[in-house]
C-alpha cells in the first residue's frame, strides 16, 4: 500500500531533511529514489539506507515488501512535490518567486544579499529551479525564515504554473521575456504565457503580497495592471526614491536619491544588462522596508560567482566571464556591452546557444553578423551551430571556428594573451570556462 502524503509529512518533520542523491545523503534524511531517462534511483535506495537515511521513498513495490525502511509510492517525483506543497502550507514566511528568460539567478542572489540586511532570508541554491529543485528548495526552508526567495526556471509550457502550485509564492517578479529554450516552448508567445503564470498566481492569492513590475523592461509591457502590482522605474523606485547610474569602468555604480537620505554605491556587477537586475532588487527592497544605507550595504556585499558576470584578472589579462548560459537575447546584449567597452586588444569567445529548436541556425547567424561588426580584434566561435557558417566568413584572420572547447584551449595555449581583454559567453554545456586553464597565475576577482 502506498504511503499517504500526511504520513510522509510526519516522517519529514522528524527527519533531517530530504535527499535525492544516494552519494551525498546524510544520516537522518529521507531518500527519494527519483527516476530519469538514464538512471533509476530505486537501484541506489539500499545504499542510501546504509549511509543512514531514515527511510527510502521508492516506486519499486518489491522493495517495500522486503523491508519497512522502504516507503512505496507510485511516482517518487510526484511524492516529493506533494510533500513540498504540504510543508509550504505550514511555513509562515513570505515567499518571493523569481522567473524570467535572463537574469533570474543574479536577481535572486542580489535580492537575497539586500534583504538579508534586515531579514532572516533563504534562497534557491545553485540552479535548483526546476520541477525537482523547487520542491527541494521549499523543503530546505527553516521554520524561522522570514523571507524565502525561490528561483523558477522553465523550458516547456506550463512549468511555471506547476512550480507556483508547489511553492505558493506570496510575491513575485519576472525579470524579462526573451528567446530562451525555444526548442521546448516553440515561440516567444508561449514563453510569455508560461512566465506570466507567476503574475497570475500572485495577484489571485487572497493573502497579502505583491507582484513587482519593472517599467523600464519593455518585454513586460503587456503585463496587466492590478491592485497587487507594484510598478517601479529608475525615476520612481518607491517611497520617493530614484537612482542615477554613473558611468563607471567596469562595474556599475549609482547614486540613490530619497526624500531624506542619499547614498552612492558601487556594485560587483558590470554591463547594462545588469542595471535592471540591480534596479529590481532596489525596488523590491524599498517595499520590504529597507533604508537606502541598508540597500547600499547589500548591493556592495554581493560578489558574482559560478561563471556569471565575473571579472577576473590573470596577470595583465582581464577576463569577463559570463559562461553559465546563453540565448539570443543575452548574447546580443553581451556583445553590445563588450563592443562599447573602452579597452584595447579585445577578444570574444562565444559558444553555441542551445535549446533553440528550429530557429537555432538563424539565431547563430545573427550573432555571427553582430560579432563580425563589433570592435573585437579576435572572435572565437565554438560549437556545431557556429561551425555551420565557417565557410561564409570573409575574415579568417579575425574570426576563427572551433568544434569544441578542447580544440580551442589547445589553440589558445599557443597564443600570447598579455594585456588583452577577453569576453567569454556560451551555453553551460559548452564549458567555455575551461579555457581559463591555460592561465597559470591565480585568478583574482576584480571589485
Amino acid at each position: 500500500m502506498a504511503i499517504l502524503v500526511e504520513d510522509l509529512y510526519q516522517q519529514f518533520l522528524a527527519s533531517n531533511g530530504v535527499s535525492t542523491d544516494s552519494r551525498s545523503v546524510s544520516p537522518g534524511q529521507i531518500f527519494f529514489a527519483l527516476r530519469g531517462p538514464s538512471f533509476d534511483g530505486n537501484a541506489y535506495a539500499e545504499q542510501a539506507l546504509e549511509k543512514g537515511a531514515t527511510c527510502a521513498v521508492v516506486s519499486d513495490r518489491s522493495l517495500s515488501l522486503s523491508s519497512p525502511d522502504y516507503c512505496y509510492v507510485p511516482n517518487t517525483l510526484t511524492a516529493l512535490q506533494r510533500l513540498a506543497h504540504r510543508y509550504r502550507k505550514d511555513l509562515k514566511c513570505r515567499v518571493i518567486g523569481i522567473t524570467g528568460s535572463n537574469g533570474k539567478t543574479t536577481s535572486k542572489e542580489l535580492l537575497q544579499a539586500v534583504l538579508s540586511v534586515k531579514y532572516s532570508t533563504q534562497c534557491t541554491q545553485g540552479n535548483f529551479n526546476n520541477h525537482i529543485g523547487v520542491p527541494l528548495t521549499i523543503l530546505n526552508i527553516k521554520p524561522d525564515t522570514e523571507i524565502a526567495i525561490v528561483e523558477m526556471g522553465a523550458n516547456a509550457p506550463g512549468e511555471i504554473k506547476l512550480l507556483c502550485h508547489i511553492a505558493d509564492p506570496t510575491d513575485g517578479i519576472i525579470t524579462n521575456i526573451g528567446q530562451a529554450h525555444l526548442e521546448g516552448f516553440g515561440s516567444l508567445d508561449v514563453i510569455r504565457r508560461t512566465k506570466f503564470a507567476l503574475y497570475h498566481h500572485v495577484v489571485s492569492r487572497k493573502e497579502k503580497g505583491f507582484f513587482f513590475k519593472n517599467l523600464d523592461e519593455p518585454s513586460l509591457d503587456s503585463l496587466p495592471n492590478h491592485q497587487k502590482v507594484i510598478p517601479f522605474s529608475a525615476q520612481a523606485l518607491g517611497e520617493g526614491v530614484s537612482w542615477v547610474v554613473q558611468q563607471s569602468t567596469p562595474h556599475i555604480s549609482a547614486l540613490l536619491h530619497g526624500r531624506e537620505e542619499h547614498c552612492h554605491f558601487r556594485s560587483g556587477l558590470y554591463a547594462d544588462y545588469n542595471v535592471l537586475n540591480i534596479q529590481s532588487a532596489i525596488g523590491m527592497a524599498i517595499q520590504f522596508g529597507l533604508k537606502l544605507e541598508g540597500i547600499k550595504q547589500g548591493i556592495e556585499s554581493y560578489v558574482p560567482s559560478s561563471n556569471r558576470s565575473q571579472l577576473l584578472q590573470y596577470g595583465s589579462t582581464a577576463v569577463y566571464l559570463d559562461a553559465y548560459n546563453a540565448n539570443p537575447t543575452s548574447m546580443a546584449a553581451a556583445i553590445d556591452f563588450f563592443d562599447q567597452l573602452g579597452v584595447p586588444s579585445k577578444c570574444m569567445i562565444l559558444g553555441d546557444m542551445l535549446e533553440l529548436g528550429t530557429v537555432a541556425l538563424a539565431a547563430h547567424e545573427n550573432i555571427l553578423k553582430q560579432a563580425q561588426a563589433s570592435s573585437a580584434e579576435l572572435v572565437f566561435l565554438v560549437g556545431a551551430n557556429f561551425l555551420t557558417f565557417m565557410h561564409k566568413v570573409e575574415q579568417p584572420g579575425r574570426i576563427a571556428f572551433f568544434p569544441d572547447v578542447e580544440t580551442l584551449r589547445k589553440a589558445m595555449s599557443k597564443m600570447d594573451w598579455e594585456h588583452k581583454t577577453l569576453y567569454i559567453k556560451g551555453s553551460r554545456s559548452i564549458r567555455l570556462e575551461e579555457t581559463l586553464e591555460i592561465f597559470a597565475d591565480p585568478k583574482d576577482q576584480v571589485r
